[in-house]
């Protein structure tokens, strides 16, 4: 049966990277999607300052599944919602909420590795029973949905990462094999640009490899280095907004 979920999934192995233009309200979305897009992500960054929170699971979760079942029924593509980390502070709580997103029409979403109490990353454990309790209560309805699993190691600074980026990504690969052990399909990587170490977690990681840009002109060299998907985060939100900032200005200076 063909579905979002498997439709997004395949994405992932076709010949060209999938490029992701994050969007964040419905407006966005079906800017975007009229743009060329073969699916749709939200940046959690974006979608909580278009509503006035900031970023870190500020934005309520009733917003969240608002923004999701609105940017699903205004676009006919697979769209990805970041959950950060999911909302919840056990497997099971994560993997309801999860699930409420799924029934609104998520067909993927990203999820963090980020102790959701402190700073720092939660433990490879944690995070991938994260990751198993979503695969298992979705197995159980019937509903599928592609977990890109974020890995911050190249964004945390804390006491529980390496200092040397090639200490982080042997770190990002150990926790990477235990993400797609728990059932998770790809691999996010925020913070990685080097092109040696982006070629380096390509080969070591037996999945889809995410990385994010800011600028389109990256896309190129990660293709080459066997980057699999590709997305801008916040950045077209924050272009979006200085755009405007700057018609504004005109306007009243005019």
């Amino acid at each position: 049966m063909t579905t979002q979920a498997s439709i997004f999934r395949d994405l992932h192995t076709s010949a060209q990277p999938l490029v992701l233009f994050n969007a964040w309200d419905a407006g966005s979305a079906a800017a975007i999607a009229d743009s060329g897009a073969r699916a749709i992500a939200t940046s959690s960054w974006a979608v909580a300052e278009a509503s006035g929170y900031r970023d870190g699971e500020q934005l309520p979760f009733d917003r969240l599944v608002d923004s999701t079942r609105r940017i699903t029924a205004s676009v006919s593509l697979p769209v990805s919602v970041d959950a950060e980390t999911g909302y919840g502070t056990t497997g099971e709580a994560v993997a309801a909420n999860v699930l409420t997103l799924v029934r609104e029409g998520a067909a993927g979403i990203n999820l963090e590795d980020r102790d959701r109490s402190g700073s720092g990353l939660a433990s490879i454990q944690d995070a991938a029973g994260r990751i198993a309790a979503i695969r298992s209560t979705l197995q159980a309805q019937g509903l599928d949905v592609f977990i890109n699993a974020r890995c911050d190691v190249f964004f945390t600074s804390g006491p529980d990462t390496a200092t040397s980026e090639t200490g982080r990504l042997k770190e990002a690969v150990q926790r990477a094999q235990a993400y797609l052990a728990a059932g998770a399909d790809g691999i996010f990587l925020p913070g990685l640009s080097d092109p040696a170490l982006v070629a380096q977690a390509a080969q070591a990681i037996p999945a889809p490899l995410n990385v994010m840009v800011r600028s389109p002109d990256a896309i190129a060299s990660l293709r080459e280095a066997g980057v699999r998907r590709i997305s801008f985060g916040p950045a077209p939100y924050i272009a979006a907004m200085d755009a405007l900032r700057g018609a504004a200005r005109d306007a009243f200076a005019a």
